[in-house]
């Protein structure tokens, strides 16, 4: 009898053993409807946000299932992409524990569902989504004008941008009022750090991030976005365009110096497959044309990737790109500045000061009609 009762309270103390064991990673399971092969997980945001790495960012799809596992480590709530060679999907936070992913269909920015048991970060999602709606239809609305066939053409460019702008503005303010009713809200402090990350910094998103609680600011995430946040500001309006460490066609590195003796400099940031960007070139090589150096000083800075340098001395051929343009590889030195989103524009005036972000091409050639 005794035997059996040390047998019996080994088996006890290896099971509790094994319970008390720490948890390593938690599981993502996912559902996907007309997709079978690899898949990616993909981080949604700069590399620095995500102090650890992934124990597993593959999964094969058999059946219309997959597993992701990642590290318990991260014990934050993180945005990722799901991505094919093809498409991925709009970008969603993931909680530090297990949970679901269903696809309806993978096509590029489609929306998964994320299936997580008492998740105040989904209620969170919805009442955000639902506050920014109304502001959204607006602006839908607003854009549907310009389908109308007696829409003035020559109108159309400065109408959408003036709209973007708008909802823009306004999107920040709902965030803004998000947070001071969530402090502690992830969902608030993922918006900011995304939306630093491709448009920079403005007076409304640093109000955003004033209102977080002390608990997020003082922790991993908020100490990243608080530097990019400070190097963002290099590039406020009426602040000096900073020196970058760039290459040119040689690819021999040089240090981009702005004091150029042009009434204004447009510093334009592109990459060789971003379509709108290229879509540019031919309004940039006539304003080329119509003012001299002495007025007008163009600068094109692809941000390419290592792989695709090829590409971009393919794309300069192709369009006879005949202006300064520069290599910043892998965009080591404007993604830190908050330079993400293409094609972005800096116009700055004689003295390297910036008087312009994001100026469309219309306003800078009636700026340079009406230059005296």
């Amino acid at each position: 009898m005794k035997k059996i009762s040390s047998i019996l309270f080994l088996i006890f103390i290896l099971i509790s053993c094994k319970e008390s064991k720490p948890k390593e990673y938690y599981t993502i399971n996912g559902k996907i409807e007309n997709l079978n092969g690899k898949i990616y997980l993909i981080k949604a945001i700069n590399e620095e946000y995500y102090s650890n790495n992934f124990v597993k960012d593959s999964a094969i799809v058999v059946n219309g299932k997959f597993e992701f596992r990642l590290s318990i480590k991260n014990n934050i709530p993180l945005p990722f992409h799901i991505e094919t060679e093809n498409t991925r999907t709009f970008r969603f936070l993931l909680e530090p524990k297990d949970q679901q992913i269903i696809i309806d269909s993978l096509y590029f920015n489609v929306s998964p569902k994320i299936v997580s048991k008492n998740s105040t970060i989904q209620n969170e999602i919805l009442i955000l989504k639902e506050r920014k709606s109304l502001a959204l239809k607006e602006f839908n609305t607003e854009f549907k004008k310009i389908r109308n066939p007696n829409f003035p053409k020559d109108s159309i460019e400065k109408f959408a941008i003036i709209a973007r702008k708008k909802l823009s503005y306004e999107s920040y303010l709902i965030l803004t009022n998000f947070i001071k009713d969530f402090p502690n809200s992830y969902v608030g402090f993922w918006e900011i750090a995304i939306a630093q990350m491709y448009n920079g910094i403005n007076k409304e998103l640093e109000n955003g991030y004033n209102n977080l609680s002390t608990k997020i600011k003082q922790t991993d995430v908020a100490k990243v976005l608080d530097e990019h946040m400070f190097n963002a500001k290099t590039l406020k309006i009426g602040s000096y365009f900073p020196t970058m460490k760039l290459k040119n066609k040689e690819l021999n590195e040089i240090m981009l110096v702005t004091n150029e003796n042009s009434n204004y400099t447009l510093i334009d940031f592109w990459f060789s497959f971003c379509s709108p960007c290229i879509a540019q070139f031919p309004k940039l090589k006539e304003l080329q044309s119509k003012y001299n150096s002495k007025q007008l000083k163009i600068i094109s800075i692809s941000t390419d990737k290592t792989k695709h340098i090829d590409n971009w001395y393919k794309v300069m051929e192709q369009k006879n790109i005949t202006w300064l343009n520069l290599l910043d590889e892998n965009g080591v030195s404007s993604s830190p500045l908050g330079i993400n989103s293409f094609p972005t524009n800096f116009l700055l005036n004689k003295d390297g000061v910036i008087i312009k972000r994001d100026i469309s091409l219309t306003d800078l050639e009636e700026l340079l009609e009406n230059f005296e």
